[in-house]
């Protein structure tokens, strides 16, 4: 991938800013005595960046898997849910690139591109979630084989990654930064279907839609 197209697909990619150091990390067996099916490891979002991504991403990103077009098992659906809560590889990246305001740097880019591997690392050393580990790599891939960090093509992209990519591009493209304005809902949509069968799998697509279309 060129670096102008590493640059665009950085505009899809806004970093979480870190204060402190690692929230700890509920184990399986402490999120099911809170009633929970789904654990939650993410930065935090607030602060100059966030504005809530991650949290507009983990709402999302299971009411697509649950689509009747997907037709997921509950196990495939759970899974996308945990992968849109796994955004645990930016806390490895520079303070200095996760609460920039401005674009990032050709330098900051390649470094931001890394935080796929670094979630895999993180996550894939916890037993009750390494099972997320190939698809927390893969959530920047894309359907035509242009994403990272390992050029993935088609149905190669674990289909959690499909799901959480174009709810995380919605999520970037529809909220407000401090150097850009959101995109228009309509502008926001007709990119989707634009990179439908090139950066996202067409079918993930069309679920989405379904999804925004119910509100």
């Amino acid at each position: 991938m060129s670096m102008r197209e590493a640059k665009a697909d950085a505009a899809f990619e806004y970093p979480m800013p870190v204060v402190g150091i690692v929230p700890p990390i509920p184990t399986a067996t402490a999120a099911k005595a809170a009633g929970r099916d789904r654990v939650a490891v993410h930065a935090p979002s607030s602060g100059p960046s966030g504005n809530g991504t991650s949290e507009r991403t983990d709402a999302l990103a299971p009411r697509e898997a649950s689509a009747d077009a997907h037709a997921l098992s509950e196990q495939d659906q759970r899974q996308a849910a945990q992968v849109a809560l796994c955004t645990i590889g930016k806390l490895a990246l520079p303070d200095a690139i996760l609460s920039k305001l401005g674009p990032l740097s050709d330098d900051e880019i390649m470094l931001m591109r890394r935080h796929p591997e670094n979630g895999e690392r993180i996550v894939g050393a916890i037993p009750e979630l390494a099972h997320l580990a190939p698809d927390i790599r893969a959530e920047h891939e894309r359907w035509d084989g242009t994403g990272y960090p390992d050029g993935l093509t088609g149905d190669e992209i674990p289909i959690a990654s499909q799901i959480v990519f174009g709810c995380d591009a919605w999520d970037a493209m529809t909220s407000d930064r401090p150097y850009r304005r959101r995109m228009p809902r309509d502008a926001a949509i007709a990119e989707l279907a634009t990179g439908a069968a090139s950066q996202f799998n067409g079918d993930c697509v069309q679920a989405l839609f379904a999804v925004l279309a119910r509100g």
